[in-house]
């Protein structure tokens, strides 16, 4: 995004560069929280409740479920 906005300033179209960056930054971000809103609906993590004393046991639970990710 910054090489092509670059790209643009040194072509003297300062206002495309700035609309450009502008505008990349505001679909990354929408791609961003599109793609985490998917995994925690899939992993439902956002409707488990668990109380204080099963928070370690969660927490271990998600840790290991994505270290076998990477």
């Amino acid at each position: 995004m910054v090489l092509i906005s670059l790209c643009f300033a040194f072509t003297t179209q300062l206002a495309l560069a700035y609309y450009f960056l502008v505008l990349a930054t505001a679909i990354l971000t929408l791609l961003l929280w599109g793609y985490t809103n998917f995994a925690l609906n899939k992993l439902q993590i956002l409707h488990i409740e668990i109380t204080p004393d099963e928070r370690p046991k969660a927490v271990r639970t998600i840790l290991d479920f994505w270290s076998l990710q990477v």
